[in-house]
């Protein structure tokens, strides 16, 4: 996790995805993202 947080920015797909509680926080759809790698 430590090298992907490091090597890639993260952005989510769905901005306005809701949360359900249950009893824990859990994005709706699975919180799904997109990689981009860091320039530089």
């Amino acid at each position: 996790m430590h090298h992907l947080v490091e090597r890639f920015r993260f952005q989510k797909l769905i901005p306005d995805e809701k949360i359900v509680v249950d009893p824990m926080l859990i994005p709706a759809k699975g919180l799904l993202v997109r990689l981009f790698p860091h320039k530089g």
